[in-house]
């Protein structure tokens, strides 16, 4: 009987001062998604006397719930257009991948564009292109809990668009206060770091990249003409909290009243 209570309170004991995961919860009510993500594109050559256009090639908008787990979405796009000797093939693509999980969020993000400028010897060539990778990503906290956050934005333009952006955020939806931000534009790139606690409510998360251009370049024997490229990634990681809750602590009340009443008894025993 002394052996089996020893055991049975040193095991309520452990359990009890364990420390406890914090959880990520995702609902319905708040649905997170991929969000109106596409991408589109159309070449055209031009020689001076004659426009000729490519055809148009996209693939979305593409909305898409998540509700846990891990969601993909890859699309990719072409269009070639030849005059004479001249000819121009644009491409595009779309790539996004998340991971919703109950102690951690992850996901990354690119979206590209690029032409190809063969064989011209007079005139010009242009791209048409726009497109949006878009994560909407609502969750909830049901306790304070001790977070990291690594956050990632990079753009590439030939054109050094101001207006392609990068950018990856989080924020409290009880008074829309901003927790951290990386955000990049026309050919920049930028990292942003934070660990710490946040309290317990809901929040949304955003990664985002966009462009939409008109990009113009000259034939030159060969050359590659234009590209374009925003890029993001994001990871939420959660710790242990390290304080047991309530129960957890009559738990261990339970284990330690057990300890001393062997110990009597094997003093009285003596």
């Amino acid at each position: 009987m002394v052996r089996f209570t020893l055991i049975f309170g040193a095991t309520w004991m452990c359990a009890a001062l364990m420390p406890a995961v914090a959880q990520i919860s995702y609902s319905p009510d708040a649905q997170s998604s991929i969000f109106n993500s596409a991408i589109e594109v159309q070449s055209s050559i031009d020689n001076g006397v004659v426009d000729v256009q490519g055809p148009q090639d996209s693939a979305g908008p593409f909305n898409v719930p998540m509700n846990g787990g891990t969601t993909d979405l890859m699309r990719n796009v072409t269009s070639a257009i030849s005059y004479a000797d001249a000819s121009s093939t644009g491409q595009g693509s779309l790539s996004m991948t998340a991971t919703l999980g109950s102690g951690g969020i992850f996901g990354q993000g690119t979206i590209t564009a690029s032409a190809l400028l063969t064989n011209g010897k007079t005139g010009g060539a242009s791209m048409l292109t726009d497109g949006s990778a878009d994560f909407d990503i609502y969750f909830t906290l049901a306790t304070a809990t001790d977070v990291t956050l690594d956050f990632h934005a990079a753009t590439t333009d030939t054109l050094a668009n101001p207006n392609n952006l990068a950018v990856v955020f989080l924020q409290s939806e009880q008074d829309f206060g901003l927790v951290l931000r990386a955000e990049a534009s026309g050919t920049q790139s930028q990292d942003a770091t934070w660990t710490g606690i946040l309290p317990a409510g809901l929040y949304f998360l955003r990664g985002n990249g966009s462009f939409d251009e008109l990009a113009t370049t000259q034939f030159n024997g060969g050359a590659p003409g234009y590209l374009n490229d925003e890029t993001f990634s994001f990871s939420l990681t959660t710790a242990p909290t390290g304080v047991p809750e309530p129960t957890s602590l009559a738990l261990a009340g339970l284990g330690f009243a057990a300890l001393a009443i062997s110990r009597r008894r094997r003093e009285r025993a003596a």
